[in-house]
């Protein structure tokens, strides 16, 4: 035809058969564009699953608190003299006010002079008050000192910041 020989030709027909063929990949490209999204559809199935099995095999503590038991309604109040109140600022920082006395003492102090106010006055009342920045601790501290000593009667209240 153009003057090629019999093996240009056939080369010739593999170049032009190769570029239409790219040129059909490269049509297809053009025309169909790949989702780059993340199927969302069994995310909240997943979810609730994960959910029901921690609820499941998640073990909660119970929170028992402080046992007491307390008095009947009809106690008559008991007077202020028989009444020592204790502050609990901290466990070395606790402040003892009974009748006219005011004394600082540790926490462990407390169980026997406890005892011996209790042979003086049975119908002692022990009024616990712990501050607001009071450890938890300090406080329970003072309160197994109370029960050591066989105090029966004890209070909790609130110090007020006017107190010292």
């Amino acid at each position: 035809m153009l003057g090629l020989r019999e093996g240009q030709l056939y080369l010739l027909s593999r170049v032009v058969q190769f570029l239409g063929s790219l040129e059909w990949e490269v049509d297809m490209l053009r025309r169909s564009t790949v989702e780059t999204s993340i199927p969302t559809s069994s995310m909240a199935d997943i979810a609730f699953l994960l959910l029901v099995f921690f609820l499941v095999t998640t073990h909660f503590l119970e929170d028992r608190g402080i046992g007491l038991l307390l008095p009947p309604v009809e106690q008559p109040p008991a007077r202020l003299k028989s009444v020592m109140h204790f502050v609990v600022h901290d466990e070395n920082d606790v402040i003892m006010k009974y009748k006219d006395e005011e004394m600082q003492m540790a926490a462990s102090e407390i169980s026997e002079f406890v005892r011996a106010t209790l042979e003086e006055n049975p119908l002692l009342v022990i009024n616990l008050k712990p501050t607001r920045d009071a450890p938890y601790g300090a406080m329970i501290d003072v309160l197994d000192e109370l029960r050591a000593a066989d105090a029966t009667r004890i209070s909790l209240g609130q110090h007020r910041r006017a107190e010292r």
